[in-house]
């Protein structure tokens, strides 16, 4: 999907993504000179699932999905979000899935992100 991503769109992936190899992580999908996508093969004959970012570690293999501006808020939208977030957990074994809004990242430091990634404890160690 790389190709339909607004400049924002793309800026906030290297945002996350940037935070998320700070914390030593080797990341996926986030474009700009790295990888351009990053994508789960689905069984039969369903199309792959790009996901806007895949970051993994030693210990943890997280998705970081970024939706647009204003979020995903209709119920089909939501029924969706839960479907995709379900297939994409039985395909990878202890996977970590994350969902943000622009409205979310705009004002978000990287502190806060780490935090809602859980790279930080909540007591900022």
């Amino acid at each position: 999907m790389v190709g339909n991503e607004s400049l924002r769109h793309k800026r906030y992936k290297r945002k996350v993504a940037d935070i998320l190899r700070s914390y030593g992580f080797a990341v996926s999908g986030d474009g700009e000179g790295y990888d351009d996508e990053f994508c789960i093969i689905r069984d039969g004959s369903s199309p792959p699932y790009f996901v806007d970012i895949c970051a993994a570690s030693d210990e943890r293999v997280l998705i970081v999905e970024i939706d647009g501006y204003k979020g995903h808020k209709s119920h089909r939208q939501i029924l969706h979000d839960v479907h995709r977030t379900n297939e994409i957990k039985s395909l990878i074994r202890d996977v970590e899935i994350f969902r943000f809004a622009f409205w979310q990242l705009k004002g978000m430091d990287s502190e806060t992100i780490a935090l809602e990634l859980g790279l930080k404890g909540r007591d900022n160690k």
